[in-house]
């Protein structure tokens, strides 16, 4: 194959990868196409197995490689799952009686609330996320300064 398919090929695999954002697959077997690209002029390889092969061999390689350590720099940035919401402070927007439900100010939003242990709150109560259970925040209340750990 040309040198210019390769890299053809090349730039088609990574015009693929924004498509298909975050799986870095194609990135991986573009960059492998673009370096057998300009490995033919180089090195005047003129077969189509040799190229092939070494088109395979190295973008699995590189897939083994980097894959892992790309997609874990590109997560980062990420919002955290609701679990993590867990440990947070609430305040209840409305008094929450034993049993009942009310609702709860958290990360700027309104969330049901439950008390976790069947205890009441005040209206306004500094609460700690226990636990979440879908979009309802189930709380406990905060310990005073003097009497936190």
């Amino acid at each position: 194959m040309e040198w210019w398919a390769w890299i053809i090929l090349g730039l088609g695999l990574l015009a693929g990868e924004l498509l298909i954002a975050g799986t870095f697959f194609l990135f991986f077997f573009g960059i492998a196409a673009l370096v057998v690209g300009a490995l033919i002029p180089v090195l005047h390889v003129s077969s189509l197995l040799l190229e092939l092969a070494v088109f395979i061999a190295l973008a699995v390689a590189l897939v083994f490689s980097f894959r892992e350590k790309l997609v874990g720099r590109v997560r980062i940035g990420r919002r955290p799952p609701l679990d993590s919401l867990a440990g947070e402070v609430a305040i209840l927007q409305e008094e929450l009686t034993a049993n009942g439900v009310a609702k709860a100010e958290l990360r700027g939003g309104s969330w049901n609330a439950r008390s976790s242990l069947g205890h009441p709150f005040p209206k306004g109560q500094r609460c700690i996320v226990d636990r979440v259970e879908g979009l309802t925040l189930y709380l406990r209340a905060e310990l005073p300064i003097g009497e936190r750990q």
